[in-house]
């Protein structure tokens, strides 16, 4: 899935999906790696917006939410979204 990172006040990544929009929770920021790509998170934010490029199994109890997720690529730039 590629879509449009953001961050909730209490650490939780989220990204909306490029072309349907839709918003999936990646889960909270909690370990090592992860300080380090909130590290680099923060720096592309000031930038312009995050494209992800993240793998993860849909929650059978919230398809909204992304299990396991596993970062694959991110980087500064955009991606159409469908306007619904």
């Amino acid at each position: 899935m590629r879509g449009i990172a953001s961050t909730s006040p209490d650490g939780v990544l989220f990204i909306q999906e490029c072309g349907t929009g839709t918003v999936f929770d990646l889960g909270l920021l909690a370990s090592n790696p992860s300080f380090t790509f909130v590290s680099k998170l923060e720096t592309l934010e000031v930038a312009g917006l995050i494209i992800l490029d993240v793998m993860g199994a849909i929650s059978p109890e919230n398809p909204n939410k992304l299990m396991e997720s596993q970062l694959i690529n991110f980087s500064e730039g955009s991606c159409q979204i469908e306007n619904t």
